[in-house]
């Protein structure tokens, strides 16, 4: 007796096993994506951050699209995954600017139902609606910004000294810790109401260079890799916010660095 109840546990354990092993061979071992080089030219016409993209390098820098999650296929029910038809619902793309102070990134989101709760800088936004978010991080070091810009034109720049140390409290000061930091946006339709029709919104985003470098010195001495991402609150789209990047991630975890696209700092104003 005591030999069969020693075999059915191995067996059971076996079985509980080959499953969890099943599970993460199907969900994490993904294809391998190219890594993407994402060009921000140079620009000498001063760019007035309100999101109204009306400045001559917004007409030539190229135009990144962005994607859903691949894995989204893998791990959502028929229901969602029927909903999304295999491609992203609301589409939108990211470009890249800079001069000799900042980087400027703008973005254009196709957007049928806005939402953005959070009325003030420095919040968790992903948490209160429609929001881009712009990773930036040296390949060379630890450290990594989280940057977002949402319709209401709020601001938010958390810290992190290490992905490893992105649970402390220090690393979501309630002040930016990015003075220069600037956020502009347009919408096209109304920020709030579920009952209308939207039809998008725009944003820029003016970064600080020289205040990105946690530990001093110029961005130039490092090679700079970037992520923008999207969280879509929509009531037209089933199940939950859609969410997409440039460049294309094989999961949808934003903190996953080895999916960073490489920022590469054009010298000239037109590609």
């Amino acid at each position: 007796m005591k030999n069969l109840i020693t075999l059915a546990f191995c067996a059971v354990s076996a079985a509980v096993l080959s499953s969890c092993c099943t599970s993460n061979l199907k969900y994490d071992d993904g294809p391998k994506l190219p890594k993407t080089t994402l060009k921000a030219f140079f620009t000498q016409e001063k760019i007035t951050v309100d999101g109204k993209l009306d400045e001559k390098i917004w007409k030539t820098a190229p135009k990144y699209n962005m994607y859903r999650p691949i894995s989204d296929s893998i791990r959502f029910s028929k229901l969602i995954r029927d909903a999304y038809k295999g491609d992203i619902v609301e589409p939108g793309f990211a470009q890249y600017a800079w001069d000799d102070n900042f980087l400027y990134v703008a973005v254009t989101f196709t957007d049928s139902d806005l939402h953005a709760e959070g009325m003030e800088d420095q919040q968790h936004h992903y948490k209160m609606g429609d929001v881009v978010e712009i990773f930036l991080k040296p390949e060379e070091e630890t450290f990594y910004w989280e940057i977002y810009g949402t319709p209401r034109n709020r601001r938010t720049a958390f810290r992190f000294l290490a992905r490893s140390l992105s649970g402390l409290a220090s690393s979501y000061p309630e002040k930016c810790p990015l003075e220069k930091l600037a956020v502009g946006a347009q919408v096209d339709g109304t920020l709030g109401d579920p009952w209308d029709k939207d039809k998008g919104w725009t944003c820029e985003v003016k970064i600080p260079l020289d205040e990105i470098c946690v530990r001093g010195g110029s961005f130039t001495q490092y090679n700079w890799r970037i992520f923008t991402c999207r969280y879509n609150y929509n009531r037209y789209i089933y199940g939950r916010p859609e969410l997409s990047t440039v460049p294309r991630q094989y999961q949808g975890n934003y903190h996953e660095h080895a999916d960073y696209g490489w920022l590469q700092f054009v010298k000239t104003e037109k590609p």
